[in-house]
């Protein structure tokens, strides 16, 4: 009996040992390299974002870590709600990205998703635990992304800081996009010019809204500056933006440039937007990302430097 009951305590870590490999194994943070299929690619898991700010005053390394990814079903206005997303993130106090709302310490995000993969409501709670930011993504009959809602800072029976309906033309492209808000100084229409070039060829390429202008310039080069200013000196600012799909977002703010494009306005802030990270999610992620430069991207400093800054988000992923 004794030898039997040995062998039970065997059979039993053996068994304890091939679920822990098993969880290991899933758990792995997938590379680059070992994505060989597009149904790979859609099946990922976000599981952290590293966070790299490099500015004059040094280097910092954070994470935003993924706490719960949840399989729900929560009916909404014409559709379903099938997934959430709850992650904690670092302060990012007052360095080169900073919240909107003006919270400086830790925060949480929570992050709902519809059955078609798109995201439908980001809201952001300080460590409180106190709503601060929320922003409402919502889908006309097509599934197309027609409104986005945002309260930024977010005040309890408040009115919506803006209100974007999202018009297309007969052939799906953007056609524009008309601000509401309860504070008339920042309504006004988005009106774009279309790339007929080498790049980004049939894409949004010029953005101008209430006098300021967002032109990509080149393939990943932005600059903005004030409608009937021209450019060169007299833009702004001048910025990179480098997406690699669900791998990378870069955010360079330009100044070791040439003279053609050095700016009025030197040292920029970024502010965070969840189109930073459920872009992906949508048809015209890229295009809307670029549009919303003029919330994300504020040139602020004219404190002359020419040192290049930098904000890069690297998404890890396990099967």
């Amino acid at each position: 009996m004794s030898r039997f009951n040995g062998f039970l305590r065997l059979i039993s870590r053996f068994r304890t040992f091939c679920w822990l490999l098993l969880l290991l194994i899933s758990c792995t943070i997938i590379e680059d390299m070992d994505i060989t299929s597009k149904a790979e690619l859609d099946n990922l898991k976000l599981k952290y974002i590293e966070i790299v700010q490099e500015t004059n005053s040094g280097n910092t390394t954070s994470v935003a870590k993924v706490t719960t990814d949840s399989v729900v079903n929560i009916a909404v206005s014409g559709s379903t709600i099938n997934r959430t997303l709850w992650m904690d993130w670092p302060a990012l106090g007052n360095s080169k990205l900073k919240l909107k709302s003006g919270v400086t310490t830790s925060f949480k995000s929570y992050t709902s998703y519809i059955e078609s993969g798109k995201p439908w409501t980001f809201y952001l709670f300080d460590k409180d635990s106190v709503l601060s930011e929320l922003y409402r993504f919502r889908y006309d009959a097509n599934g197309r992304l027609n409104r986005i809602i945002t309260n930024v800072p977010f005040v309890e029976n408040g009115p919506a800081t803006s209100n974007d309906t999202i018009i297309y033309d007969t052939g799906g492209k953007l056609s524009s996009i008309i601000r509401r808000s309860s504070d008339l100084s920042k309504t006004g229409t988005f009106t774009f010019e279309f790339n007929s070039g080498s790049f980004n060829t049939g894409k949004v390429f010029k953005s101008t809204f209430q006098g300021r202008y967002f032109q990509n310039y080149s393939e990943n080069s932005y600059y903005t500056g004030v409608d009937g200013q021209g450019g060169g000196v007299n833009n702004d600012g001048n910025l990179n933006l480098i997406n690699i799909q669900k791998q990378s977002l870069s955010m360079i703010d330009r100044n070791n440039v040439d003279g053609n494009c050095q700016c009025k306005k030197w040292i920029d802030t970024f502010y965070f937007h969840p189109l930073m990270l459920v872009k992906d999610q949508l048809e015209l992620g890229d295009e809307l990302l670029f549009i919303y430069m003029v919330d994300w991207w504020q040139p602020i400093s004219t404190q002359e430097t020419t040192t290049d800054q930098k904000v890069t988000f690297s998404f890890k992923y396990a099967l």
